[in-house]
């Protein structure tokens, strides 16, 4: 669950393409050092002290340049930084929905590994398939038909491969229970149909 609560919590925080921004920060660099003549900008200026003159850094532009190109420079920002917003908005929306996809996956496996429904019936079915197998080995002792137990064992076989594949489906319990009550149902005309056959093969006995 701590895995679940921290992936939530990942998508769900706003994106910063660190990537991004150092494209950014480099496009306004080289739109700085495009300014002319070279004397707009002074990197290193000079303070006396006690007589003797100490490099210090600039500011980047003399103070009369700076006011008109900054404003130029944030109507260069402007389409910069809405680009920006809308790839981090289409980046959390990616995101919700990878999260949604997730959430979805996992409650279908959640419905695959509590499948209650198929501990429900499973008992009563377990039952059923007891019956047919000691019909059947009634009805081959008593020397029933051979193509008839084929067929018999092929439709409980296919029947209980169906069981397993809802068993193993990603399908609400719903559903599951409705297709077991279904398998179930089926099982019993098996059942029933064996022991028609075994009633008609001791008649046919007694008779001999």
């Amino acid at each position: 669950m701590l895995i679940i609560g921290t992936s939530n919590v990942y998508s769900q925080m706003p994106v910063k393409d660190k990537g991004k921004w150092s494209v950014l920060n480099n496009m306004e660099f080289m739109d700085r050092v495009r300014l002319q003549p070279e004397w707009y900008h002074y990197w290193i200026w000079y303070k006396k002290v006690l007589g003797i003159k100490i490099p210090l850094p600039g500011l980047g532009l003399h103070d009369k340049y700076g006011k008109e190109d900054r404003r130029n420079f944030q109507l260069q920002e402007i389409p910069m930084m809405a680009a920006v917003e809308y790839n981090k908005s289409e980046t959390e929306k990616e995101g919700y929905n990878v999260d949604t996809i997730y959430r979805q996956e996992l409650f279908k496996f959640g419905d695959k590994e509590i499948d209650y429904q198929y501990t429900l019936t499973k008992n009563r079915r377990n039952d059923i398939l007891n019956d047919i197998n000691k019909k059947l080995v009634e009805y081959s002792s008593n020397g029933g038909n051979k193509e008839h137990v084929e067929v018999i064992t092929d439709e409980v076989t296919r029947i209980k491969k169906n069981i397993d594949i809802i068993h193993d489906s990603h399908m609400s319990n719903s559903k599951k229970r409705e297709a077991y009550l279904g398998f179930d149902k089926e099982l019993i005309e098996v059942l029933s149909l064996i022991t028609r056959l075994n009633n008609i093969n001791k008649t046919i006995m007694s008779h001999e």
